[in-house]
C-alpha cells in the first residue's frame, strides 16, 4: 500500500476500508480495526476499518488506492508538501521582490 500524509483537513473513511496504520494508530483505533497482517520490521499493520474512522492532519495513513474524493485531503510521502515547494520542484517561478524607485513608484 502506498503511504499518505493527512493534509487537507480530517480524513474519514467507512467500514471496510483496508488500510496499514502504525502501531500507535492501531492502539488508539483498537475498537475499530481488524487486523489482518503485521509487517516483518512491526512498523506498519494492515487493518480494515469495522466502522467509520477519522485521521488528523500530519498522520500517516497506508491506502491500496488514492480515491479522487481524497486528492485534496491526502499528499504521498515524499512529496512536496506546500504549495511553494511544489512550485520549485516543478521548476516554477520564484517569487521576486517588486523593484520600485525612490519614493515607492
Amino acid at each position: 500500500m502506498k503511504l499518505y500524509t493527512v493534509e487537507g483537513g480530517v480524513l474519514r473513511l467507512g467500514p471496510g476500508q483496508a488500510m496499514t496504520v502504525s502501531p500507535e494508530q492501531l492502539a488508539r483505533r483498537r475498537h475499530m480495526l481488524d487486523v489482518i497482517a503485521e509487517s516483518e520490521d512491526g512498523n506498519r499493520i494492515e487493518a480494515r476499518s469495522t466502522r467509520r474512522c477519522q485521521f488528523k492532519v500530519g498522520e500517516v495513513i497506508g491506502l491500496p488506492d488514492l480515491p479522487a474524493s481524497l486528492v485534496n485531503i491526502l499528499i504521498p510521502v515524499g512529496a512536496p508538501d506546500s504549495i511553494t515547494d511544489k512550485a520549485a520542484a516543478a521548476g516554477g517561478p520564484r517569487r521576486r521582490r517588486a523593484r520600485t524607485g525612490p519614493g515607492g513608484e
